[in-house]
């Protein structure tokens, strides 16, 4: 495996652009996550285009960069695979972003047709927010307090990407680490939760669009994003018939079918190990 200069350039730059930033909630160096998550990539396997791409994943979202101007430095592949980890409208403003629970819909559907060399970036992120959110919250339960989206929508998130991940790359390491952190996670977020988001002012046309993007290529009878939403559609008086849903889907739910309504439950998380069971993982309130 080939290490050029260009990797060194890219560490200088990314230290340069995320110089001033934290992370959430903590005093640590943004840089860090950085790269812990191309120390990841290298170690899954990754090639010095991904793990430059690893050290810029949020230079388009946090540093206002845009695609041009990491293509620029480290050509248009590199490029690609940042645009390909950022979640805001490619033409969003410099610093604009829409509500958390849309860009993160759209993002998951978004997955299916994105390239391995991608989502190998997006695994490796994914996988250090998750370990770095357990062993935080074993520390400090109230730390979900600081996510925009608190304990149930940050577990609601990660338990969905893994899902997705795991599907497209069984054998990475980061997918599997993601797994070992999900079992602390809750294994579904309550409406309470949903109704956050609804307060969070989400708006009509942004829930709808939530739904339709996750009902798009959601694979699985009871879609949790669109779940979600329609609670916090119907917490608002807004009439849901008036959302598209395909026919399957329909049908799927309304089935009274044992192994129907089974295949619903993937969203569970599997039971602590022995192990586990006494290092008081974090649970919602």
């Amino acid at each position: 495996m080939t290490i050029t200069h260009r990797y060194g350039e890219a560490l200088l730059w990314a230290e340069a652009l995320h110089r001033n930033q934290r992370r959430k909630g903590k005093a640590v160096p943004y840089i860090s996550h950085l790269i812990s998550v191309s120390a990841l990539v290298w170690e899954d396997g990754g090639n010095e285009d991904q793990a430059i791409a690893a050290l810029l994943h949020d230079a388009i979202e946090d540093a206002d960069q845009s695609h041009e101007s990491i293509a620029a430095r480290f050509g248009g592949t590199v490029a690609d695979i940042v645009r390909d980890c950022t979640d805001t409208r490619p033409d969003a403003a410099v610093g604009e972003k829409e509500p958390w629970l849309l860009r993160k819909t759209r993002y998951l559907a978004s997955l299916q047709n994105k390239p391995l060399t991608s989502l190998l970036v997006t695994a490796a992120d994914k996988a250090h927010n998750a370990g770095d959110m357990v062993l935080d919250a074993r520390k400090d339960p109230t730390m979900w307090s600081k996510f925009n989206a608190g304990l149930e929508g940050s577990a609601w998130y990660l338990l969905r990407m893994h899902q997705e991940l795991v599907d497209r790359l069984p054998e990475s390491r980061s997918v599997h680490l993601t797994k070992q952190c999900k079992r602390f996670f809750p294994a579904w977020p309550t409406k309470s939760w949903c109704l956050k988001a609804n307060q969070q002012k989400l708006g009509r046309k942004a829930i709808q669009s939530a739904i339709r993007a996750s009902n798009s290529n959601s694979f699985h009878c009871n879609s949790q994003a669109s779940t979600l939403c329609r609670i916090a559609l119907r917490s608002s008086r807004i009439n849901v018939s008036s959302v598209d849903r395909p026919p399957l889907w329909r049908s799927r739910l309304a089935s009274k079918n044992k192994a129907q309504r089974s295949s619903v439950r993937v969203f569970a998380c599997p039971p602590l190990a022995k192990s586990a069971q006494g290092s008081n993982p974090p649970r919602s309130s």
